[in-house]
């Protein structure tokens, strides 16, 4: 197989096979900060600590840049410390060897969620399970460069002992400081998990930034509906549209703060279990727009492009008139 990185090419081509023997992940020293495998404990831990997920996805036995940025970065001491306070680690290796169908099944779903197509990748994943940044490839950056490029990102500050205690140490880059960073961040992100009384704070959002609210609801805990909407939220051309046009929440179906207002938008039907529900509101009370989110991600951008054009058409020809 060449050693081109692309995911559709060398990945895919992999999902349906896989052999024995692909190379360990080097373990973290002592006290540094640990990878994590799986996306749910790597969220766990990051709602735990209230930090962002920094995850790598790569092909340890087969991508040559791969292993580059793992040597040069990843597995460093300097790297290590400075992750320790501010992300929770995350490898999601997709190897031509040694992991079983069932696991290269789960992990290239993830890769899907989030729009990987190519190794290695970093995406940075709050703490919501939303995607706040990605990258693709690596060039030999040099470290303080490469963090750099991430750290621009992160969406909180770390506690000011643990930053001044960092400083003390290395010259590696801070997260932003400003309330206006962080609030891009998460303004910017597609949140593919809501706390309690998401729906209120989305709406506020959108009027005051003058914008449609784009309302995902589904059941929490099945996985057909989680699978759904993860893989929406996750897609980049989603994304960009949702970007640029929407305020997106991302809501519970049974949230008990949110339910009236949900239950409204729905229409008081009840949500199938493995159902994922897509609701555009402008005054957070009446829907102007709703399509099925268990379609495919082009169908339900083609669908939200289709109300954007109808809405300006509309809007159009009450200014003429």
């Amino acid at each position: 197989m060449r050693a081109a990185h692309l995911f559709s090419s060398a990945v895919l081509v992999g999902l349906l096979a896989f052999f024995p023997g692909s190379r360990p992940m080097q373990a973290a020293e002592p006290g540094k900060t640990p990878w994590n495998h799986s996306l749910d404990d790597a969220l766990a831990q990051a709602g735990e600590r209230n930090l962002p997920v920094l995850a790598i996805f790569t092909g340890s036995d087969w991508c040559p840049h791969c292993r580059t940025l793992d040597e040069k970065i990843l597995r460093t001491s300097p790297f290590l410390d400075w992750a320790a306070d501010r992300v929770v680690l995350l490898e999601i290796d997709l190897p031509q060897e040694g992991i079983t169908r069932q696991t290269r099944l789960e992990r290239s779903r993830v890769c899907l969620s989030y729009g990987v197509k190519s190794f290695p990748s970093v995406v940075l994943i709050g703490p919501d399970g939303g995607k706040l940044f990605s990258h693709s490839g690596y060039q030999g950056e040099s470290m303080p460069l490469w963090l750099d490029m991430v750290a621009e990102h992160l969406p909180a500050t770390p506690p000011a002992a643990a930053v001044a205690a960092k400083a003390d140490s290395t010259d590696l880059p801070t997260a932003p400081a400003t309330q206006a960073a962080a609030s891009n961040a998460a303004a910017n992100a597609s949140p593919s998990r809501s706390s309690p009384g998401a729906f209120k704070a989305a709406v506020a959002t959108a009027k005051a930034s003058n914008r449609p609210l784009l309302v995902v609801v589904s059941k929490p805990g099945n996985s057909t509906a989680d699978h759904h909407s993860t893989t929406l939220l996750g897609d980049p051309d989603f994304q960009a549209l949702a970007e640029e046009h929407f305020v997106v929440a991302a809501v519970p179906s049974d949230a008990e703060e949110d339910r009236e207002e949900v239950g409204r938008l729905l229409g008081g039907a009840e949500l199938p279990e493995d159902a994922v529900e897509l609701v555009v509101t402008i005054d957070g009370e009446t829907p102007v727009f709703s399509q099925s989110g268990r379609q495919p991600a082009s169908r339900v951008v083609t669908g939200l492009r289709r109300f954007l054009t109808a809405r300006a058409a509309a809007r159009r020809d009450a200014v003429r008139r």
